[in-house]
């Protein structure tokens, strides 16, 4: 399964560090596969999920740490 994240700004590895250890330590190994950092500002990443791992309480952790602009399952609907 797939998360896609962005933030403000360029790519901040200290940031999406961050992130992957929370998940890992509440929601078990997830490893980023990509980053991006688009003309709009923001920097979009990609993390895999174990097979199996339900989506939705990541993306709901993920929503509430307050420094992420958007959160969702495998993309965020525009072909991501």
């Amino acid at each position: 399964m797939r998360i896609i994240y962005s933030y403000e700004g360029e790519r901040n590895e200290g940031l999406e560090s961050s992130v992957l250890r929370d998940i890992g330590e509440r929601f078990g190994e997830a490893r980023s596969t990509g980053s991006h950092s688009g003309e709009e500002g923001l920097t979009t990443v990609t993390l895999d999920l174990p097979a199996g791992q339900d989506w939705q309480p990541v993306v709901d952790a993920l929503e509430r740490r307050g420094d992420l602009v958007e959160v969702a399952g495998e993309s965020f609907g525009e072909g991501a």
